[in-house]
């Protein structure tokens, strides 16, 4: 096992690792170097990882979905630390989150098949038109009452946006490479009607709608190279979530499965990618399917998230 902590200046960290000996101790060693790429700074590797992911031999990342990743060979006590930067944010997530929230609503990252591959989410949003009130000119007016003089201040208008569709873009790199290399591209327009189960079976034909109205987030990536899944809701308060399965390189729709919503958040969901899918038989083990209603967990409760940016997206 291993845990990573913070050293005590900027791009410093402690790694700490423990064997699976019954005698077994941890063991702390200062990452004296952390190998930064050139144009940044030691600053930008200061990270704040919300996920490890493993990529092979003693190789693990951890990683902050807004920064980047620190990479380091936890079996060797002599090797130094990386850093791989994030790609390029997608405007609209900078503007509708900002970096003192969690960058999980639109971001995941994932090792498959010798490359890290990053998939970022973004709603695309449209200003709504304001309504200007009517400006009476007293050059046409042949008297005035004093009802109509009362000296109001300007009222500062509020910019409302509403959402009108989404894109996807994935992005995939080696170990050794110095980028990040454009995967796919998906736009909610490529995908058209879905129609959405109900939990227990059937399906009622008010529930065919188009993709890019259900309120959407949380990509997650897993093994397959193409296949990234989406957490949709028809309204962010409802009770029930469908769990929906897209290839980007074909641009289609997958599997769509219902969860339970109940007390969940769908922009900050807590269930997480797991090999052990690939071993459990849903027809077979009551746990699978259990599991599988139950995957939008409850948000922390101290969770704020972008929600007060969001309203403004009606």
């Amino acid at each position: 096992m291993a845990a990573l902590s913070y050293g005590a200046a900027d791009g410093q960290y402690n790694l700490h690792t423990i064997g699976s000996g019954l005698h077994s101790t941890w063991s702390k060693k200062l990452l004296l170097q952390v190998e930064i790429p050139d144009g940044l700074t030691a600053k930008s590797a200061v990270i704040d990882p919300t996920k490890i992911i493993a990529l092979g031999g003693g190789l693990l990342g951890w990683v902050d979905l807004w920064k980047g990743i620190v990479i380091c060979d936890v079996l060797n006590p002599e090797a130094k630390a990386s850093f791989v930067p994030m790609p390029k944010l997608l405007p609209n997530n900078n503007e509708l989150y900002g970096i003192q929230y969690s960058a999980r609503p639109f971001r995941d990252v994932t090792f498959s098949n010798g490359y890290i591959r990053c998939a970022e989410f973004e709603e695309l949003v449209k200003l709504r038109p304001t309504i200007v009130p009517v400006v009476t000119d007293p050059w046409d007016r042949d008297e005035l009452q004093d009802s109509e003089l009362a000296i109001c201040p300007p009222q500062e208008e509020e910019e409302v946006y509403d959402v009108v569709g989404w894109r996807l873009i994935t992005w995939y790199r080696g170990l050794t490479w110095n980028g990040w290399r454009k995967g796919s591209m998906l736009h909610s327009d490529d995908l058209g009607t879905v129609s959405l189960p109900q939990l227990g079976g059937g399906v009622c034909a008010h529930l065919n709608v188009s993709f890019k109205n259900l309120k959407t987030a949380a990509p997650t990536l897993c093994g397959d190279d193409d296949v990234v899944y989406l957490v949709s809701m028809l309204e962010e308060d409802d009770q029930a979530a469908w769990i929906v399965t897209l290839d980007t390189k074909r641009k289609s729709l997958g599997e769509v499965i219902p969860c339970s919503a109940q007390g969940s958040f769908i922009y900050y969901p807590t269930f997480v990618s797991c090999v052990l899918a690939k071993y459990l038989d849903a027809n077979k083990s009551d746990g699978a399917q259990v599991g599988v209603q139950n995957a939008c967990d409850a948000a922390p409760q101290n969770f704020h998230g972008p929600e007060k940016k969001r309203q403004r997206l009606s």
